[in-house]
């Protein structure tokens, strides 16, 4: 009885695994990449922001820009990120 088990289990991952389709890749990133620092500029934050930049860049071949928006606790952020568009 296990051995049928273990059978049926095997036949049903190959199954839903070949009826499974590849994602084709949909040009991501397609736009400009920004990272908001919701601290002034030259603190750590933002030294290491735009390190992160500088590395996307390399690795993405796309333009990434650092916006620092202070003020408010982040909140001058935060809502600036949660009204961007997508």
């Amino acid at each position: 009885m296990p051995q049928v088990f273990v059978a049926f289990v095997i036949a049903l991952a190959f199954i839903s695994s070949a009826s499974v389709r590849s994602a084709f890749a949909q040009g991501f990133p397609n736009k400009t990449i920004r990272i908001i620092i919701p601290f002034t500029p030259g603190g750590s934050n933002d030294v290491v922001g735009r390190e992160i930049a500088t590395g996307l860049q390399a690795r993405l071949h796309q333009t990434a820009v650092v916006e620092n928006k202070p003020g408010g606790g982040g909140n001058i952020a935060y809502s600036y990120v949660a009204k961007s568009p997508p």
